[in-house]
């Protein structure tokens, strides 16, 4: 394994642990397979600062099959955020999390 596959095998690990940690504080959660994108598993949470979602390697559909998460897609669909809308909803929710 090269260091880039490392690096994303850690990011893709993290998006589901993320995932399951928000189902398991009751936000809406769930995956399921993108068939837009060669049968690839999204994860995807509501969380208080809007919708995320990763895409994570076929292979790793057996861990979502494990994981709590439900197998289904998110209610309203996907909202059309950018990467970089994502990672802004990221750091909300951590700036949000830290205050008194």
């Amino acid at each position: 394994m090269s260091d880039d596959d490392d690096v994303y095998e850690d990011r893709n690990l993290a998006g589901v642990a993320l995932v399951v940690s928000r189902y398991q504080e009751g936000d809406l959660a769930g995956w399921y397979v993108d068939e837009d994108t060669e049968a690839w598993p999204v994860v995807w949470a509501e969380m208080p600062t809007d919708e995320i979602s990763y895409h994570v390697p076929p292979e790793r559909r057996e861990l979502l099959e494990a994981s709590p998460l439900p197998n289904e897609r998110p209610p309203g669909g996907y909202d059309g955020y950018t990467r970089e809308d994502k990672n802004r909803r990221l750091e909300a929710f951590v700036r949000r999390t830290g205050e008194p």
